[in-house]
């Protein structure tokens, strides 16, 4: 579980054609999404937390180590469609990831019954698959963690051309639905939008970031930010205000949206 730097804008609409022309001589596209000549592909996450929604508050105080758990899925369903088992963790700027493939509809099973050796394997370059499996589901069963928010967005992904650890993404077309299932992590049935006027851009890298890209975010005066889509989904549909703030509260709360959306 390697650590590596995470440094986050948010660049306006009008300005992404052109950024995405001044970067692209600097990066090859990821190779697991290819539109024409953009890398593209949707991510799709559903986000755990604890009944008082620990992981959000944490991300609020500002707390220099925390850790997010989510079920992450690609693109459209499929059969036989590989998802992931997700703790990413971060120190400071720094983030690190804990991943364990498994079939998206042994997902229930798994949580079930814990059975790691049956529903996990450690093939497809993941040798630490079953460890990560495991730590994902203490967490799980030890916080008592419950999907809270389905968040979907589109992914420009690409390499550095020069620094393959250079990882770079456009995100965009953020949207949400609450209390998802985890038939529900393909949907796209009753999404909010976010952020419909900028996408983000994310630069993940080792060492030193890169100059070429430092100059050119300072021609356009673009200033590292920090952003959770997490924590800007679950504000997008007010909970924040509705429950966060009356923690005792957000039980009947969740439950009562979960109704709603039921009836």
């Amino acid at each position: 579980m390697d650590m590596r730097f995470e440094h986050k804008f948010l660049v306006p609409l009008a300005l992404i054609p052109e950024l995405r022309t001044r970067i692209l001589p600097f990066l090859v596209p990821d190779a697991h999404g290819c539109l024409g000549e953009i890398s593209g592909y949707t991510v799709r996450s559903i986000y755990y937390d604890t009944c008082d929604f620990e992981y959000y508050h944490n991300k609020l105080s500002g707390l220099k180590v925390r850790k997010k758990l989510r079920l992450r899925g690609y693109n459209d369903r499929c059969e036989d469609r590989i998802v992931f088992l997700e703790i990413k963790r971060k120190e400071g700027s720094m983030v690190s990831k804990n991943r364990a493939p498994i079939r998206y509809e042994s997902v229930n099973d798994l949580f079930r019954t814990g059975d790691i050796e049956r529903y996990v394997t450690e093939d497809g370059g993941y040798p630490l698959a079953r460890e990560d499996a495991g730590r994902f589901l203490y967490h799980y069963h030890l916080s008592q963690l419950r999907p809270v928010v389905l968040v979907v967005y589109c992914r420009e992904a690409y390499h550095g051309r020069f620094d393959r650890q250079l990882r770079i993404t456009i995100d965009s077309e953020i949207r949400s639905s609450l209390q998802p299932a985890t038939e529900e992590l393909f949907s796209e049935i009753m999404m909010v939008r976010s952020s419909p006027d900028k996408d983000i851009l994310e630069v993940k890298f080792n060492g030193r970031f890169p100059k070429w890209l430092f100059s050119i975010l300072r021609l356009y005066g673009l200033q590292r930010q920090a952003f959770s889509k997490y924590c800007v989904c679950l504000n997008d549909h007010s909970l924040a205000s509705s429950v966060f703030s009356h923690r005792s509260l957000h039980l009947p709360f969740l439950q009562r949206t979960l109704e709603r959306r039921l009836s």
